[in-house]
């Protein structure tokens, strides 16, 4: 990998040098994001947590809801004609 001179005066690596360790890197950046973000995930959506989801029933199949949604859009708006 080449070195290029940076903004602010320090050197970085240039991505063009070699495309392929370039992409290795936003790789590795990517799935160590990701890796916070599954756990992010975990901690909003776990028992007793705001979006905490469980699975609910609807027309005879179960599917995942958030446990405190409102049961109905009629539910929202009347929530929000207080506001």
């Amino acid at each position: 990998m080449s070195i290029a001179q940076g903004d602010a005066g320090g050197y970085v690596a240039s991505p063009w040098a070699n495309p392929y360790l370039y992409r290795f890197d936003l790789n590795r950046d990517m799935q160590s994001m990701y890796q916070e973000l599954k756990e992010v995930w975990r901690e909003l959506t776990a028992p007793g947590a705001q979006f905490e989801v469980t699975e609910v029933p609807v027309r005879g199949t179960m599917i995942k809801a958030y446990k405190q949604a409102p049961p109905s859009l009629r539910e929202v708006w009347l929530a929000s004609a207080a506001h």
